[in-house]
């Protein structure tokens, strides 16, 4: 293989908006030459001639770091270009650029959101998203190496989301759950992995899931609703939800024709469709269910053909997300005032409904097995810690019976 040469140099012969200049990788192969913009250790997307003389020439600080950091690129590329049997640029930019993101947690949200997004897979590729805005926030810098992120630097974060963003318990979670999802991915173990015990503790979300009562639920099918009217949809659509094993708005969404026959419906959920050994559920096909799904359901056109009018074939991947986001939040607008109308002071959503089917079955004495095959759950600790919260206002009850004289 004919010799390939590298350098790091700062790129004067182009200037930047904040008036400093790139810095850059050279690759040169058979008198070609490829430049590569380099990350640089600070908040700024290049260096002033008077910066870069800094870091070539500092012995400690921040510029000192810089070098190292830019040394350490350039020896990545060195390894890259000698690993390789054959070389050339359009290979070493996809090996080079991929050791990137195993080094800058940004480069590594970044791609992972793309790769997400091209999968279809958009609510993920938000929360990656999200997660990587909200640490560009609080570092106020464009990199992050996995190395800077340590268990106190992970505490500081924590804090500065609950207290300087108002962040909730459920997003802070969600947030750090992501980046050690990226610690994962990149194969980062021992020492260097900032998550575990006696190291960084996820933050535990015990939101407490109010479940409603059979009588409750009675009344919700019963409520007399506007014959075509949007409530009259939106109180359907939370009893199918509710009859169908508690399915959630996307996965009522997503049913085909194919999915139903005369006796079931059987589908895998969208949510745990990629996971390996997800299990089917299948939904006994009720006189109650297929009343709604014959009022509602659109004309066939393919065994493809989706059964609501949520989402239709010709929608891409972002068009059926808007639609189904719209129909949970006219579903929550409207179950809501329905509860208020019927006396149900409890915070009716369409979650409600599979927290109610869990909590009813778990009341009627129904096991933890054929509940958590209800549910389409692929192990028993999910559906253990599903229910945890449901038997509030049963825990209140047998507390109450503590002190029974007081009744009399």
């Amino acid at each position: 293989m004919k010799k390939v040469t590298t350098a790091i140099v700062h790129e004067t012969r182009k200037t930047l908006s904040d008036g400093t200049h790139p810095v850059k990788l050279r690759v040169t192969y058979d008198r070609k030459q490829k430049y590569y913009t380099l990350n640089i250790a600070s908040d700024k997307s290049g260096l002033t001639v008077q910066e870069w003389k800094k870091v070539m020439e500092s012995t400690k600080g921040v510029y000192k770091q810089i070098r190292l950091d830019l040394n350490e690129k350039e020896q990545q590329a060195s390894i890259i270009i000698n690993d390789m049997a054959v070389f050339s640029f359009a290979e070493f930019e996809t090996l080079f650029f991929k050791k990137q993101n195993k080094v800058d947690l940004f480069a590594a949200l970044n791609e992972k959101a793309g790769e997400l997004k091209k999968a279809e897979k958009l609510r993920t590729a938000e929360l990656y998203g999200y997660t990587l805005k909200s640490l560009k926030e609080y570092t106020r810098t464009d990199k992050l190496l996995f190395s800077q992120i340590t268990p106190d630097w992970l505490k500081k974060y924590e804090q500065w989301m609950r207290v300087k963003k108002n962040n909730g318990s459920t997003t802070i979670s969600m947030y750090l759950r992501t980046v050690r999802a990226m610690f994962n991915q990149a194969g980062i173990i021992g020492d260097a992995y900032p998550f575990g015990t006696k190291k960084y503790e996820m933050p535990k979300s015990r939101n407490v899931k109010k479940a409603l009562s059979l009588n409750d639920i009675q009344l919700i099918f019963n409520y007399d609703a506007a014959p075509g009217s949007q409530r009259e949809l939106y109180r359907d659509y939370w009893i199918l939800s509710y009859l169908c094993n508690g399915a959630n708005i996307t996965d009522l969404a997503m049913l085909q024709y194919k999915n139903i026959d005369s006796e079931t419906i059987t589908f895998i959920r969208a949510k745990t469709s990629h996971h390996k050994g997800n299990r089917a559920v299948i939904i006994a096909l009720t006189p109650e269910i297929a009343k709604i799904i014959d009022k509602y359901k659109q004309p066939y056109e393919s065994p493809e053909t989706y059964l609501l009018p949520i989402i239709t074939t010709n929608m891409d991947a972002r068009q059926r997300l808007t639609a189904i986001r719209n129909t949970v939040r006219g579903m929550n607008k409207h179950i809501k005032v329905i509860a208020e109308n019927i006396g149900i002071t409890a915070n009716v959503t369409t979650y409600t409904a599979r927290h109610s089917f869990a909590t009813v079955l778990k009341r009627s004495g129904a096991s933890m097995e054929f509940i958590s095959e209800s549910l389409g759950h692929s192990n028993l600790k999910t559906t253990e810690n599903y229910l945890a919260d449901f038997e509030l206002d049963k825990k209140r009850e047998m507390a109450e019976l503590l002190t029974k004289w007081n009744d009399g």
